[in-house]
């Protein structure tokens, strides 16, 4: 397989993951539209607003994701026919530089949970439980849309690292 088809395929990925990520926040937003017009409880209530933030931050952080690596894809292609060398550099860059960001998200993610779990377990108010609910999953998004990126970014470093290892000239 040519190196420019690893791309592709990591990129397709990513416009998958997108994809997900903004139909995920499409269905939060409509169960905070249907405990509005159909909760009666007080906790029913208290959902609404963090259900609704979490999927419209959801929608709104997956949705570029969408437009950038399908227009990229395309780049992607003149890039590596151009120069491959450099093409295979510049990408190796940037796995590295986002690489950071999978640490970031445990990091936060735990953070969120920790507080979720103080608070549903400390508050008596069905708001602060809803707030709790809203870190819950947003926790939960950063980790599992991360853990599959991740995965797709650590193969294709390793395809990086094979093809890059084809350019290097070789000692006689």
């Amino acid at each position: 397989m040519n190196f420019i088809q690893h791309t592709e395929t990591w990129a397709r990925g990513e416009i998958f993951e997108a994809t997900l990520g903004a139909a995920c926040g499409v269905v939060l937003i409509v169960v905070a539209i249907i405990f509005w017009k159909y909760g009666a409880g007080i906790y029913a209530k208290a959902v609404i607003a963090p259900v609704a933030v979490v999927g419209l931050l959801l929608v709104l952080g997956t949705t570029p994701g969408l437009y950038t690596y399908s227009n990229n894809l395309e780049k992607y292609k003149v890039a590596y026919q151009q120069d491959a060398a450099q093409f295979i550099s510049d990408e190796k860059a940037r796995i590295e530089k986002f690489d950071r960001l999978y640490t970031m998200t445990k990091v936060f993610a735990t953070v969120f949970l920790i507080a979720a779990i103080l608070i549903f377990w400390f508050s008596g108010s069905a708001t602060l439980k809803g707030v709790g609910i809203g870190l819950i999953l947003v926790a939960m998004a950063g980790l599992v849309f991360d853990y599959f990126s991740e995965g797709r970014a650590e193969a294709y470093y390793q395809q990086i690292m094979s093809a890059q290892e084809s350019f290097e000239p070789r000692e006689r």
